[in-house]
């Protein structure tokens, strides 16, 4: 293992996979798993939308976005994803292993991935990895099946939170929504004045940028 794979090895046990393992269990990880740890330059994909999802992909070092499009192509989403950070960890199981958002570096990243099969030894080897895998999927699946039970907001701002609440892969960081104003409020259920009205006051509170063809958070 050369100097800059030791150096992105160590942050293994920042990252939620590697969480609660002794130093003796995470040399064993390293010394009989293949652990693939690659560099990306800011603006290169890391893995784009719809790819097969044939491993766990873990940004250990750096600053990422994530990307998804709506069906029609009418809107997209943007999100600023900061390391350690797993990539779509739902997908690796189930009914349909394909990545649905794709993930970009935005300055230079530090990546690693494992693939199934590894993941699959691990997990049966590590007691430790078993648990962390699960609760990191139950902790996914949990937050999104509870949002459908949540008491819907009446005003037009608290529809806009929770409907970017409900796109969001991830809670926290800068979000950019791409979408004209007349799909937004088609999808809120609100008229286009209104709209534009309730965007321009949250504005001038600080708590979105208007940008051409879209909002950012």
């Amino acid at each position: 293992m050369n100097e800059t794979s030791h150096q992105m090895y160590e942050r293994l046990l920042s990252l939620p996979l590697f969480l609660g393992m002794s130093q003796d269990d995470l040399h064993e990880v390293a010394a009989h798993t293949p652990l693939a740890f690659s560099t990306y330059d800011g603006g290169t994909t890391i893995v784009p939308m719809d790819a097969p999802c044939k491993g766990l992909i873990f940004l250990i070092q750096g600053e990422a976005e994530s990307h998804i499009e709506s069906d029609d192509r009418q809107w997209s989403l943007d999100e600023q994803v900061m390391a350690p950070y797993i990539h779509q960890p739902e997908h690796l199981f189930g009914w349909h292993q394909r990545y649905t958002r794709s993930l970009r570096a935005k300055g230079t990243c530090h990546v690693l991935r494992i693939k199934k099969g590894d993941i699959d030894h691990l997990v049966r080897q590590f007691q430790t990895i078993r648990f962390n895998l699960l609760n990191i999927l139950c902790i996914r699946t949990q937050r999104h099946s509870r949002q459908a039970w949540r008491i819907r907001p009446e005003s037009i701002e608290g529809k806009l939170g929770r409907w970017l609440e409900e796109l969001s892969d991830h809670p926290s960081g800068a979000k950019t929504l791409h979408i004209k104003q007349v799909c937004l409020a088609r999808l809120l259920g609100e008229s286009r004045l209104n709209l534009s009205r309730c965007l321009h006051a949250m504005a001038k509170e600080g708590k979105l940028e208007m940008i051409r063809g879209g909002l950012r958070f």
